[in-house]
């Protein structure tokens, strides 16, 4: 009961973010006693491997960079709203 009211918690305290680099939360609900989470759909990889290979190169690690700067720039934003992880 405890872990559930904490993810509970958690949902709606995502769900009350809004920036472009944070996935939406569009609600949750309880299906056959188990909490599930919808979420927008994000198309892609995961971090390791879209960076893998972009390592290799200057304009890669560029990108990474930039990549991480977006990532730092949600975060902050979620900090900013009490989220800390």
């Amino acid at each position: 009961p405890e872990a559930g009211a904490r993810f509970e918690r958690e949902i709606r305290t995502s769900a009350a973010l809004s920036h472009p680099n944070i996935v939406t939360v569009y609600g949750s609900e309880r299906i056959d006693d188990q909490l599930v989470l919808a979420l927008r759909w994000v198309d892609g990889l995961a971090f390791d491997d879209w960076a893998a290979p972009r390592r290799k190169t200057a304009a890669g690690i560029a990108e990474i960079v930039d990549a991480l700067v977006l990532a730092c720039d949600a975060l902050q934003y979620a900090h900013q709203r009490g989220v800390i992880h």
